[in-house]
């Protein structure tokens, strides 16, 4: 029996998906090695069961800690599943910190993890791959995205590689012949399970108001991008000294000299109207 790895916060993210990734690995093969195939076929789908179950709750308890903490510390906190509505153009960078499972959405977060890990949209493969393949005709097995999906081993099946392009471009058609509708009321996207289903992509908005993509939703912001339309998201985290100027402009209302700045920023619309 092999001691599952103990965390004591959601801090070390990118450790904890590590030390996780080796004790799975080091488990499949135990298995095989005392049990065979059949028997972890039947784990395997208990695991991903569980494992949905468990994240869906995690989720939800830490969605409402998030409610709970801000409604007390702020004057002006924001539902964490809220969504405001932004030019999918105006996302210059992603910045991908924080696990969506162990932070849940509407955190305030203090600290430079704004300043850091900030990747041009444009640079990321799979969103660059996929404006390759819609925006300027590139053959899927051209572009960038082509090439990552067909290195991973779920998709190392020439049919699974077939269906999954193939949903991408089910999921661009559908976009332009109905419009980008909300997560919750349509499928605007390809595979994802669990509580993801009903989240629109999402962000996180830096100290002083930059949105930043998050990390989650890459073929939809990427298809948004090419048709330069103006989408819902949902906010995974506000930095504090941006949620302490939510709080200026509500309690003294939105100061002249940055009228222009602001007035229009999606993230103020609720204490602006």
């Amino acid at each position: 029996m092999v001691d599952r790895p103990k965390y004591k916060n959601s801090l070390g993210y990118n450790t904890i998906k590590d030390d996780m990734i080796a004790y799975y690995i080091k488990r499949i093969f135990q298995i095989l090695e005392n049990d065979g195939v059949k028997a972890l076929f039947s784990q395997s789908k208990h695991f991903i069961k569980n494992k949905l179950l468990i994240e869906d709750i995690l989720f939800t308890i830490n969605c409402k800690k998030n409610k709970l903490i801000n409604n007390f510390l702020f004057d002006s906190p924001v539902d964490p599943r809220s969504r405001i509505y932004i030019e999918a153009n105006n996302i210059e960078y992603q910045n991908p910190v924080f696990s969506t499972t162990y932070s849940g959405l509407g955190n305030v977060k203090r600290g430079d993890w704004d300043k850091n890990n900030l990747t041009p949209i444009l640079s990321v493969n799979k969103i660059h791959g996929l404006i390759q393949h819609f925006k300027y005709g590139e053959d899927w097995e051209n572009t960038h995205y082509y090439k990552i999906v067909k290195n991973k081993t779920s998709y190392n099946n020439s049919n699974k590689l077939k269906n999954k392009l193939s949903n991408c471009d089910e999921l661009y058609r559908n976009i332009c012949e109905n419009g980008y509708i909300r997560a919750d009321r349509a499928k605007n996207t390809t595979d994802r399970l669990g509580y993801g289903k009903d989240l629109e992509i999402l962000v996180n908005i830096d100290r002083n108001g930059t949105i930043l993509h998050a990390g989650r939703g890459n073929h939809r912001l990427a298809i948004a991008i090419v048709l330069d339309i103006k989408i819902p998201v949902q906010v995974l985290a506000r930095h504090k000294k941006w949620q302490e100027l939510r709080d200026k402009i509500y309690n003294n209302e939105l100061s002249e000299e940055r009228e222009t700045e602001l007035r229009n920023h999606p993230d103020l619309q609720d204490i602006l109207e």
